[in-house]
């Protein structure tokens, strides 16, 4: 439509011009000896040209003193100079112009139709002003204004002025014309070219399209395909998408290398291929391919329409192809960041391909969409191992984990919740922790200000609570707690409940053990301060009994100091047990025997004269195994069990004990694990008052009693019964209920050793001496003092010193028979030390160890290098009688040992 209307304007254009031509033929006639206008217009080279040659007529005609001429813009009116001469009248000119307009001559001169004559102010120059407007022009106009003395442009030369000026004008309009046309011209030729291109580019691009089209469904669908295709049916979307990219590209085979994690070990391999094409085969010299391999390292495609173009330095490559039967092909790299993940590869068997950058740019496309989808399996098929593999360990650890809302509801818990708390999974999950019976009512409050201050942040993130499982029975734990944040607000809490019942059991056995330790310390040095103390009380009233006659009056009160002496000694004797510092279990050892002992003996009947409500019972096993024990401790033990059991009733009750054989297989329930086995078993069981679970707790602790004060109890009784059982390698089961009673069970490793009981009496004739030479050495007095007066009325020749290093310098210069050695001498060398410096004067010495302490390791360290029995202090005539007797007896021993042994502080 614009070019029917461009070409009408240019036809009414033609029409004006014609008119006019044939208007100014007869003006251009009489005016031929001024110049020729008719010209061919595609001659001219310009409107400058024209113009210059319309002022020279002017001037050949008229000498105008300046001429001017303007053309007017045909969108903004402006008035342009195009020629003026001479060029310094431009600026008066310009400024008369503006006047002249100013003054309304332009719009006289315009409706008059041809030039007018125009006088200056003072008269004395006259204008000749012509203004045309042209119809080619929109609002155009060509103005000539000439300036010349007055009366030198004449009236008659007027109408030539016009007719040059109207000659101008036109030659200016065909000018412009033909210009127009011509562009014109070119334009429609441009536009037939553009449209003739238009029309092939469209026949192109409709191939393209459709082309491009057909790449779009294989690219979209392949991409759909792999993303839909479940985990089981992966693989066999690969091959058929690979089928469709073979059929597409019309090439004959397809293979994907694919090595998750950029290891470079080819972990799958993906091929289709026609019928008749072998498949890809992959060799193991594919890694001496460097050149290629160097591109796809980079990023880059690799691909070729003739393994003749390859260059000079894929000469491996080209020798790989050749032996394959590829004729052309395409390598594009999966990679992920710039990791390589494997290689697609398109190859052509049956001919050779060009290869254009549309194609191998498409080929690059879905090369990515493979490698998307690749790695996506590869980290689904990961996140399945780790989700697996996480989901081992949550149902699998120790601890419960519980994975909460910001409100406390239960999202997520573990097994681990039924072991704790007897509940299973599904019964807690969508429950708030505040409504599940996790926490006794009582310690509600508590855990909702907890939870509370751990919300707000002012709680430790790890606390001890005591709980209550499903079936009621108590529990303490230990939760850990973690706020899981987002965008700054608590989104979750995870929380990790540990069991800690029996580690709470166990430190309050380890304070229990420590204590114990603590006590028995402090009960070990007491023990061998009062041995020294009790010495002259035990051992005296001995050496005064054998002066004196069966009727004297003092045999009574000395007999009473005796025995006084023995029940504190034996008080001590239980402070070493606490000790455990005199307990010696290597004596072959029956129960039965034992407890029938003390039901025999004066302590038995003393007891039931003091509680004769109590009725005891037995039942001791027949064939009940041996053990290996001190008879001292075990009896003991029978003694403050019958009588704590006889302490307990109140009113009429009873007593039962009981032995067995008994295996042992499970840990009992104060024990983590036990030694698996046959054990000899004593269970002492009353109906008495039960013991408080508060108490129970303090049950073995030392000088622990709640027995009625005054009339028996020291606080050691079950302090000596846990350490003897201890020092025995046995265990404890106790059980007790408030108001129905007690029932305690140790157990002993058996032995299949025979038990031999000792029926002899003890003499004094049986331990005289005979005058043989015994050595004291004991850093006290008193103990040397009492020592030398019970060997001396044995009949020995006794020496006593007060040091190690006495010792030492007596044996040098002296001979003993034998040596009394206390083991712990303070201060200087010690009893072992002195032993061992003796020893290497005297190598066949003789002696025996005393001590206030029981066996220690230096006491055994000293019978290693040939020392003979231990005696305990006090000091009774029948122990160190024996013990020296016995020595003595002995054949002379060598200790060829005691010059490397290690010497023991």
């Amino acid at each position: 439509m614009q070019a029917e209307t461009d070409l009408k304007q240019l036809l009414d254009r033609i029409r004006y011009l014609e008119e006019n031509r044939r208007y100014v033929q007869n003006a251009l006639e009489t005016v031929l000896s001024v110049g020729d206008f008719q010209e061919d217009v595609s001659r001219q080279p310009d409107p400058g040209h024209i113009l210059e040659k319309a002022q020279k007529r002017i001037r050949d005609l008229i000498p105008f003193q300046a001429t001017a001429l303007y053309l007017v813009d045909e969108t903004s009116s402006n008035f342009v100079l195009a020629a003026c001469q001479p060029d310094h009248f431009r600026k008066r000119m310009r400024q008369k112009v503006e006047t002249l307009i100013d003054k309304g001559f332009f719009a006289w001169a315009l409706g008059e139709k041809k030039g007018v004559l125009i006088d200056s102010e003072d008269l004395s120059v006259q204008f000749f002003l012509h203004v045309i407007a042209t119809r080619s022009r929109t609002r155009g106009m060509f103005v000539g204004l000439f300036s010349g003395r007055r009366h030198q442009i004449p009236e008659a030369s007027n109408a030539l002025l016009s007719i040059i000026l109207l000659n101008t004008a036109n030659a200016l309009e065909d000018l412009e014309l033909y210009r127009l046309l011509r562009r014109r011209n070119k334009i429609l030729e441009t536009r037939n070219e553009q449209l003739t291109r238009e029309i092939n580019e469209r026949i192109v691009a409709e191939k393209a399209l459709k082309k491009g089209i057909e790449y779009f469904q294989l690219h979209s669908g392949l991409a759909t395909e792999l993303i839909k295709a479940p985990a089981a049916r992966f693989d066999q979307a690969i091959e058929l998408a690979l089928k469709r990219m073979v059929e597409f590209f019309g090439v004959d085979r397809g293979t994907i290398a694919y090595w998750p994690g950029g290891e470079g070990d080819v972990r799958d391999l993906y091929c289709w291929k026609r019928a008749g094409i072998k498949p890809y085969h992959m060799i193991d010299s594919y890694h001496k391919c460097t050149y290629l391999i160097n591109i796809l390292l980079k990023g880059r495609v690799f691909a070729f329409s003739s393994i003749d173009e390859l260059l000079p330095q894929a000469r491996v490559e080209k020798e790989y192809y050749m032996k394959e039967g590829i004729r052309s092909g395409v390598r594009v790299p999966l990679d992920i960041e710039g990791t390589i993940l494997g290689v697609l590869i398109l190859d052509c068997c049956q001919g050779e391909k060009p290869w254009t950058d549309e194609e191998v740019q498409q080929i690059q496309f879905l090369g990515q969409t493979f490698t998307y989808a690749l790695h996506r399996k590869y980290n689904e098929k990961r996140l399945r191992e780790n989700e697996d593999k996480l989901r081992a360990i949550f149902d699998n650890v120790n601890d419960e984990i519980v994975y909460m809302d910001s409100e406390g509801t239960i999202l997520e818990v573990n097994k681990q919740v039924e072991n704790i708390f007897g509940y299973k999974p599904e019964e807690v999950i969508g429950k708030n922790i505040m409504d599940i019976q996790f926490i006794r009512p009582k310690e509600k409050d508590t855990l909702a200000a907890l939870y509370s201050d751990l919300i707000s942040g002012n709680l430790n993130n790890l606390a001890e609570l005591s709980a209550i499982r499903k079936d009621g029975k108590k529990i303490s734990i230990e939760a850990s707690t973690r706020l899981i944040k987002q965008e700054g607000r608590i989104k979750n809490i995870l929380v990790v409940v540990r069991d800690i019942t029996e580690r709470k059991k166990l430190e309050d056995r380890l304070r229990q053990a420590q204590k114990m330790e603590a006590i028995g310390a402090l009960s070990g040095g007491v023990a061998h301060d009062l041995n020294n103390i009790l010495s002259g009380v035990v051992s005296y009233p001995e050496l005064l009994l054998m002066n004196l006659s069966e009727d004297s009056p003092m045999r009574k009160p000395i007999l009473t100091i005796k025995k006084s002496g023995e029940k504190a000694a034996s008080i001590v004797n239980d402070l070493l047990t606490l000790a455990r510092r005199g307990v010696v279990v290597s004596e072959v050892v029956n129960l039965n025997d034992v407890v029938r002992e003390y039901l025999e003996s004066p302590e038995h009947e003393k007891l039931k004269f003091y509680h004769p409500q109590v009725e005891i019972h037995t039942d001791f096993e027949t064939d009940l195994p041996n053990i290996l024990g001190s008879p001292v401790h075990l009896s003991k033990t029978v003694m403050n069990l019958i009588s704590n059991a006889a302490e307990a009733i109140s009113e009429q009750g009873d007593i039962f004990i009981s032995t067995r054989k008994h295996f042992l297989e499970k840990p009992l329930k104060s024990y983590n694990r036990i030694e698996k086995g046959v054990y000899a078993a004593l269970t002492v069981s009353d109906t008495g008052e039960g013991i408080s679970s508060e108490d129970l707790k303090r049950i073995f602790e030392p000088f622990y009693s709640k027995k009625v004060m005054g009339r028996s109890g020291t606080g050691l009784g079950m302090a000596v019964v846990w350490g003897t059982v201890k020092d025995h390698k046995g265990y404890i089961d106790l059980e007790s209920r408030e108001g129905k009673g007690t029932s305690i069970t140790l157990y002993f490793p058996v032995t299949g050793k025979k038990h031999v009981r000792d029926q002899s009496v003890f003499s004094v004739e049986e331990v005289r001496g005979s005058g043989e030479s015994v050595l004291v050495v004991d850093d006290v007095e008193e103990q040397r003092t009492i020592a030398s007066e019970l060997l001396q009325e044995l009949g020995y020749s006794v020496a006593s010193v007060s040091s190690g290093e006495q010792a030492i310098d007596y044996v040098r210069n002296n001979k003993p028979d034998l040596l009394v050695l206390d083991m712990i001498m303070d201060p200087g060398m010690n009893g072992l030390e002195t032993y061992r410096r003796i020893l290497e004067l005297n190598p066949c010495q003789k002696a025996i160890i005393a001590s206030g302490f029981s066996k220690t390791e230096h006491v055994k360290e000293a019978q290693r290098l040939g020392a003979g029995n231990y005696v305990k202090k006090p000091y009774t005539l029948e122990q160190l009688g024996k013990a020296v007797k016995n020595e003595l007896k002995k054949a002379p021993h060598t200790n060829l040992r005691v010059k490397n042994a290690p010497i023991t502080r």
